[in-house]
């Protein structure tokens, strides 16, 4: 494959944020390529300019070996996104199970790309509240519970090899925060709200995704921006800042990535 800059810069980054933790090289290779999904959208409906679109499809152009990959967006009937599959090969990569009220119950994610390990984080809610307050992780790693404290809207919690993390400025009227702390890193997200990928309906999503342990949810946010608001910049507290540039159609929608990467719609 050939890299150009963006998708050169992508690496970068997800190579920072895995060497943070001793990571699997072969969980690094499987993220690596979820990074490189980072993208943007050609809408198969240009001919409605109202109509609210939704992402079915990332794809970039084909590597070395002439395949071209996709990642598939999947949808309950309630518009609510639940899985994530990968074609060439055939891989789902994230499954989202929700709450009657829908409040996020649990996120599946692949662990191990070879072997099709999960990790399955399930989230606990206290009374109605939209902000979990325990969060419990099984499957590919040991069982393990956590708690959540949640002091002015900032939340703090541990994974199992006691590194803690941070989700600072939570917004429960719109699912949104402002910054997460991770291995000691400051992660600021910039996100243009101008802009629109296919995801509005999926903010229940979005602080549930930053609670991922193993950097899983920069990930999501910075790569696959499973944000329901695109991020265009991200800044760190050891003096990192990686930008992003979109094409966008006639109402907005991300189309194209300066590397060929699309998104696509319906």
């Amino acid at each position: 494959m050939q890299y150009r800059p963006q998708l050169l810069q992508d690496v970068k980054l997800i190579h920072k944020l895995f060497t943070m933790k001793n990571l699997s090289k072969i969980t690094f290779i499987l993220f690596a390529f979820t990074l490189l999904f980072t993208a943007c959208s050609k809408s198969d409906d240009d001919n409605s300019l109202t109509k609210d679109k939704k992402l079915v499809s990332i794809v970039f152009p084909p590597g070395s070996q002439g395949k071209q990959m996709v990642a598939n967006y999947r949808y309950d009937d309630q518009g609510r996104l639940i899985e994530i599959v990968q074609e060439n090969p055939y891989l789902v990569t994230f499954t989202f199970t929700y709450m009657l009220d829908g409040r996020v119950e649990k996120i599946k994610v692949l662990k191990d790309f070879f072997d099709q390990k999960y990790i399955d984080y399930t989230f606990f809610y206290e009374s109605e509240s939209k902000i979990p307050n325990r969060i419990r992780y099984s499957g590919a790693v040991p069982t393990y519970t956590a708690d959540v404290v949640n002091i002015d809207n900032t939340l703090f919690w541990n994974n199992e090899d006691g590194d803690e993390f941070v989700l600072e400025g939570v917004n429960t009227t719109n699912n949104t925060f402002q910054r997460l702390v991770a291995g000691g890193v400051t992660f600021t997200p910039h996100f243009n709200t101008q802009l629109k990928n296919g995801l509005a309906a999926q903010a229940v999503l979005n602080i549930p995704f930053a609670m991922l342990q193993g950097y899983e949810g920069i990930i999501v946010y910075f790569g696959l921006q499973l944000n329901s608001q695109p991020i265009i910049r991200l800044e760190t507290s050891d003096g990192e800042l990686y930008n992003w540039q979109y094409e966008t159609d006639a109402v907005g929608y991300i189309t194209k990535t300066p590397g060929g990467i699309e998104y696509r719609y319906q």
